[in-house]
């Protein structure tokens, strides 16, 4: 019966239509599922046990963001952290815009252990958004 579970778990993270991300306390990538890979174009293989900071955000954002993964840090597991969009970087250097929903998952001895993002790709709502605004400019400007 375990190994079914695990196997059904391991069906949903993968097969999930959003980004499973998990890391270690660290900042160390543990997992992610295909969705992100096929996003990005890493290989969890090639980029597991790296730094997710290094690897996937634009050097201009790493520093506030690594600070943010350290307030999540020190969050209780009960705490609701609030959604939060960050750009992330695809392996030929395309930019996508991903709105995180973060959980800690700690040891028994509730020391945090790993960081559980769930992310959804959020770059055509954003880039429509801001041709909208860019539009209402004109008519604004033209009236």
């Amino acid at each position: 019966m375990l190994s079914f579970e695990r196997d059904f778990i391991d069906s949903l993270i993968e097969k999930a239509p959003t980004i499973i991300l998990m890391l270690d306390s660290n900042a160390k990538i543990v997992r992610f599922n295909s969705y992100l890979e096929a996003l990005t174009g890493f290989s969890q293989d090639k980029v597991k046990g790296k730094d997710w900071f290094d690897t996937f955000i634009p050097e201009q954002n790493r520093l506030e963001l690594r600070q943010f993964f350290k307030r999540i840090l020190n969050s209780s597991p009960e705490e609701n952290l609030a959604s939060h969009v960050n750009t992330i970087l695809s392996k030929s250097g395309e930019q996508f815009q991903i709105e995180w929903h973060n959980q800690i998952i700690a040891d028994p001895k509730d020391k945090v252990c790993r960081i559980l993002a769930i992310g959804r790709d959020v770059t055509e709502q954003q880039n429509a958004t801001l041709e909208l605004k860019r539009r209402n400019k004109i008519l604004q400007a033209v009236s």
